[in-house]
């Protein structure tokens, strides 16, 4: 027999036939062990069709009315609850002020609600999010110096020993990347080449512009030197030599608070 799924209507119309018989049930005493652990799951649930049938009326009907075992359980509960409710409904307020696409981007998420009414400020932040704004780095600011003035004449290889290239030297490639290591101390750094310094200046300026302009930030590597040299440009950047954190991510069991620490360095860099 196939299962079918019910109606709004009808969750709604199941729901209050229940809250009719639990009522009766707890009115002759016919159970002695009644609960109203059922009426607390449709309180708070998620889902709206089955808040709408109202079973907190039941319970505060339970907690004035009655004296029994189920009557203290029902009062001692509406208190919590209360408090619940109106802090729900005070947070759902802020909710129907979201334009329509913000409201149809929560809906498609599948977050639960009880999750996201928990931490309602961040996520109202996040719907209202616009997108990631234009960036403000113009081809002509950066603090390392956006000109080969401060750019090193000599031969590179004389100062660095190649040992794993990263990325393939191809004939139409504009750039390779290779790890090395420094002649002077043995420290790792990675090199990017930019190859036809001649047909490429503005493009090749541009990104040592910005490699220069991120090392202000204390999160990003550091361009540590460039090199102009037989029509290539040596760019030596800071070597990170613990791995890929997209590699390590699917692989790892991190607790809450190591997770919490990686998300905020990086948004730290943003």
């Amino acid at each position: 027999m196939a299962k079918v799924k019910p109606t709004s209507v009808e969750v709604r119309s199941y729901c209050e036939l229940f809250l009719v018989q639990f009522s009766n049930i707890a009115m002759r005493g016919e159970m002695k062990n009644l609960s109203i652990k059922p009426l607390l799951a449709m309180v708070l649930s998620e889902c709206r069709h089955i808040r709408d049938a109202h079973a907190i009326d039941v319970v505060r009907h339970l907690a004035t009315y009655f004296s029994s075992n189920i009557a203290a359980e029902a009062s001692e509960q509406l208190k919590h609850l209360e408090t619940i409710l109106v802090s729900t409904e005070d947070k759902e307020v802020l909710l129907t002020r979201l334009p329509e696409t913000a409201r149809k981007r929560l809906a498609a998420s599948g977050l639960k609600r009880e999750d996201y009414l928990e931490n309602i400020d961040v996520l109202i932040n996040i719907l209202q999010w616009k997108g990631k704004p234009p960036c403000r780095l113009s081809y002509n600011y950066t603090k390392f110096g956006d000109t080969i003035d401060n750019w090193k004449e000599e031969d590179p290889r004389k100062l660095y020993t190649e040992k794993h290239r990263i990325s393939s030297k191809e004939k139409n490639r504009k750039s390779y990347i290779f790890i090395a290591k420094r002649k002077a101390d043995r420290v790792p750094v990675t090199v990017k080449v930019f190859t036809k310094w001649s047909e490429n200046e503005k493009a090749i300026k541009k990104e040592i512009a910005l490699l220069g302009y991120m090392n202000q930030h204390e999160n990003f590597t550091k361009l540590l030197d460039v090199f102009l040299y037989n029509d290539e440009v040596w760019a030596i950047i800071e070597y990170c030599d613990a791995g890929n954190l997209v590699d390590f991510i699917p692989v790892s069991v991190m607790e809450e608070y190591e997770m919490a620490y990686i998300i905020r360095e990086i948004l730290k860099a943003l």
